[in-house]
């Protein structure tokens, strides 16, 4: 018949990460983050184009609707000029009614240019992080700025400075990063091992001394070991 028993174990393993296996893995998460990084900054550029972008579309549709009002106010007015002229049979009535065709033509275009501003500027608040009913007043000119740099200075300063080639050779450092740690996973290593284990152990029964007394037969043994 089995009696309480009551077992304690602690236990300490130690890596000793030998053949480099630090190294290997500390060498891949610092290039994970050289890659991240390199990610981030060519998410910055290409939003940042995205932006001057659609604020080149917005200034361009803002130009169309300034024009197109103007030349509404001028057919307006011409036809003004006809209808008096015909009223006093001095031109057809197909005149105006050409006139007419073609204010009613720039009046639709009107009513499309202001739509098409409206969209671009919500989507340029979307993509500056706006909200959509903020106020913002938008500058600049459509005129292309002249060219600084020829073709070879151009080259370079692409090859030195795009974060998307960036990217490219952070990726190639991460996987020759991890070629060194599984080829430093792949030799041998070793651990320190340390134990200590209580164990109360005995049985409900009791047993004799050598005095001739009677005692439970229970006791406590105590193991330590290392490797």
């Amino acid at each position: 018949m089995s009696g309480p028993d009551n077992n304690v174990n602690i236990g300490l393993s130690i890596p000793l990460d030998l053949n480099g296996r630090k190294a290997g893995r500390v060498g891949v998460a610092e290039r994970e983050i050289d890659m991240k990084l390199a990610q981030v900054s060519d998410r910055e550029r290409r939003l940042s184009a995205e932006v001057r972008l659609k604020a080149g579309d917005l200034l361009a549709a803002r130009r169309n609707l300034e024009f197109t009002e103007e030349l509404l106010g001028t057919n307006q007015k011409g036809l003004g000029l006809v209808r008096d002229r015909v009223q006093q049979g001095a031109a057809p009535t197909l005149e105006e009614s050409l006139v007419l065709v073609e204010v009613n033509r720039l009046e639709a275009s009107l009513s499309m240019l202001k739509s098409r501003v409206e969209v671009l500027g919500l989507q340029l608040r979307l993509l500056a992080g706006m909200p959509p009913d903020e106020a913002f007043s938008l500058q600049g000119e459509l005129a292309s700025l002249p060219l600084t740099l020829d073709r070879t200075q151009a080259l370079a300063q692409a090859l030195a400075g795009r974060p998307d080639l960036t990217i490219a050779r952070a990726e190639a450092a991460m996987a020759q990063a991890r070629i060194r740690r599984e080829e430093a996973e792949g030799r041998w290593d070793a651990r320190f091992n340390l134990g200590y284990q209580r164990q109360d152990f005995g049985f409900s029964l009791n047993g004799l001394t050598d005095r001739g007394g009677t005692r439970p037969i229970q006791d406590t043994f105590n193991y330590v070991g290392g490797g």
